[in-house]
This record gives structure tokens, sequence and C-alpha cells, in this order.
């Protein structure tokens, strides 16, 4: 397709940028200043919206095998602390199918890298 998209930056976002122009067909080449990929950070929540890109990139069953159920109540807080509105933690059947779940930010990573070196 001509010229290759260059990506700078391999993190979560480049690499799911990545992923998804090579899946529809481009030629992508990603940048990376550190030289290594190292894993850092904690944890994210991958939220319905969340599941759904993963869903797109082919890979959210193996995002769904690396995480877990987000078993904590959710607050939205505003910016004084004052909570706005609490959702409970899904319980039983309920929570198998829970669109929020939690995963370790590396294992996101490892699992969006892998993925782009076999695209």
């Amino acid at each position: 397709m001509g010229e290759p998209v260059l990506i700078i930056g391999a993190g979560i976002g480049g690499l799911s940028a990545a992923l998804a122009l090579r899946q529809s067909g481009f030629d992508v080449e990603v940048y990376e200043r550190a030289e290594e990929i190292k894993e850092t950070g904690a944890g994210l929540t991958l939220t319905e919206n969340g599941s759904l890109a993963l869903e797109g990139l082919g890979l959210k069953q193996a995002a769904w095998d690396l995480s877990d159920i987000a078993a904590v109540t959710a607050f939205i807080h505003y910016k004084t602390g004052e909570v706005f509105h609490t959702t409970p933690a899904p319980q039983g059947e309920a929570a198998e199918r829970a669109a929020n779940r939690v995963i370790h930010r590396s294992d996101m990573h490892t699992l969006l890298l892998q993925a782009c070196q076999a695209a």
C-alpha cells in the first residue's frame, strides 16, 4: 500500500494502533525510544468499550483469559470527593459475564506485542 505508516511509541496505544492498521492491510513500522520493553505499571481496568476494541483486534478472549473480574464496587467521584454514583460488584453468574475486568499492564502489553509480531 505504498509507504509504511510510522507509529511512534510501542506502548499499549501505539501497539493497538499498529495492530489495527496491519490487520487493515497497511505496512506499519513501530519506533520506540526505550532500548528494551520492560514490565512497568500496575493494573488496568477493561471496560465494556475496551473489550469491544480488543474484540475488533481479535484479542478479547486472550485478554479475558489473562484478566480477573473487577470484583470491587466502582465509585465515580466529583472533584470534591462527593460520591456521585456507586455500582455494586456483580455476584454469582452475573460476575462471569461482567463487562469490567482487571488486567496487569504488562500482561496487556505483552499480548499486544506478541500479536503485532505475529502480524
